[in-house]
């Protein structure tokens, strides 16, 4: 198969940012490798729903992508048949020179304990000045965590993620994905944070797989259902 350009690559990526509001965005600089570029695409079109309204190119690229990943697996299994063959021999062997090298290791092991008791009594004072200075570590991180600016997400008294909850666990009768996004992001506005729906909208898509695989709700007729 072809390889896809960068300039697909990348035009590509611009497509996913702005469709699915990604956050992070998928980085396209000049530094970023293609293969870096590859791998974000693919994670990104996991989340992909029917709605999400993608170009014909945007939509190939995807799928060469995917076709690219089923033909290594297809070769990886290809390539795996008969290594097994001969390995019995390479155990005689080695199970031969482990037994010589047993009686040098029985010799040798005297030795050893007497080192280690040596080395024991000399590094007691490193360890004790080792000990005061770990105890000082956290006076720094303390410091450090405290110039950190805060996640995006704690904009409010909420995240973006607990507005969807609250919109599912409220909910009277089954609700779109688009319902679901739209409830959620006036829901985080409400609580001090800033409109994004379709930075919702990726939420609600990946909430949703998590609350299905805990049976928590059912996905029907391109609707959600609470159990």
């Amino acid at each position: 198969m072809e390889k896809v350009k960068r300039e697909a690559l990348i035009k590509a990526a611009k497509e996913l940012n702005d469709v699915l509001g990604l956050d992070p965005l998928i980085k396209i600089g000049k530094k970023v490798s293609e293969d870096e570029i590859i791998q974000k695409i693919k994670e990104a079109a996991e989340l992909v729903v029917p709605e999400d309204k993608l170009s014909k190119d945007t939509e190939n690229i995807i799928k060469a992508l995917k076709d690219e990943d089923d033909s290594d697996d297809r070769e990886d299994e290809d390539d795996g048949y008969g290594e097994d063959d001969g390995g019995n021999d390479s155990e005689d062997d080695d199970d031969s020179e482990d037994d010589d090298d047993s009686e040098d290791d029985d010799d040798s092991e005297d030795d050893k304990r007497k080192e280690k008791g040596r080395d024991a009594e000399s590094t007691s004072g490193k360890d004790k000045k080792g000990e005061k200075k770990q105890s000082e570590k956290p006076k720094k991180d303390k410091k450090e965590k405290s110039g950190k600016k805060t996640s995006p997400f704690q904009a409010g008294s909420i995240t973006r993620v607990a507005a969807i909850g609250r919109v599912l666990k409220d909910a009277k009768k089954p609700m779109t994905h688009n319902e679901i996004a739209t409830k959620a992001d006036e829901l985080y506005v409400a609580e001090g944070g800033k409109s994004n729906l379709k930075e919702s909208k990726t939420n609600v898509v990946k909430a949703i797989q998590i609350l299905t695989a805990f049976a928590a709700i059912e996905e029907k007729d391109g609707k959600v259902y609470k159990k």
